[in-house]
């Protein structure tokens, strides 16, 4: 399933500058740079940029994960009316004369990377922290709840070469605590985020190691 778009956009500044540069691993030649999904439901997908114009591919024929990825996954959703308030003309200013062509990713079918990746983020080199959320993918929140912090960082340097080291008792610390809340809930996240946005935004502060 392919298809194109011409857009003002900057694949490299709009993914670098979020935790949406989680999401894809980069396959570089002289000429150009293919963005490649590494999670669902994106995995496989190919975004490649030439001057004004994004190239997609998925491996899979899905029109839900097609629209995800054009609109929300690259920061096409919104386009902010930048002569309402001093904020957005500080954006304009951001968007035009330091980081061209940015846009703000909109992951609400990925909230669990998200959060992964912000926890893993911690104190760390994004070089560091993206091969580790890379080899932690592999493994589901219910997963997560049976293995120990020392297990986490083992796995973690045996897949990358270097430990995670404390981050992984902020990830169990976590995830059990998600479970303490919703412990019938497949997803505790997903559960979560059902509630309105004041109360969701006071909840998610008051998450072990988060907030």
């Amino acid at each position: 399933m392919k298809t194109a778009i011409e857009v003002d956009l900057s694949l490299e500044h709009t993914l670098f500058s979020s935790f949406a540069c989680y999401l894809f691993t980069e396959k570089e030649t002289a000429e150009e740079t293919t963005w490649i999904g590494q999670v669902d439901p994106i995995r496989g997908a190919r975004l490649t940029q030439r001057e004004g114009r994004v190239e997609i591919e998925l491996e899979r024929n899905s029109r839900a994960a097609l629209d995800y990825l054009t609109r929300d996954a690259i920061g096409l959703w919104h386009k902010p009316n930048l002569e309402d308030v001093e904020t957005s003309r500080a954006l304009q200013k951001l968007a035009l004369d330091v980081l061209p062509g940015i846009r703000v990713p909109k992951l609400h079918r990925n909230k669990w990377h998200v959060l992964l990746s912000a926890l893993l983020s911690v104190h760390a080199k994004v070089s560091y922290s993206r091969a580790w959320f890379l080899s932690l993918t592999k493994y589901s929140l219910r997963e997560f709840q049976t293995m120990t912090p020392l297990q986490l960082r083992d796995h973690t340097k045996s897949a990358t070469g270097i430990s995670a080291g404390f981050r992984m008792r902020y990830l169990t610390e976590l995830v059990n605590d998600l479970f303490q809340k919703y412990p019938d809930a497949e997803d505790p996240l997903e559960e979560l985020c059902k509630k309105p946005t004041p109360e969701l935004r006071v909840q998610l502060l008051q998450l072990r190691n988060l907030g």
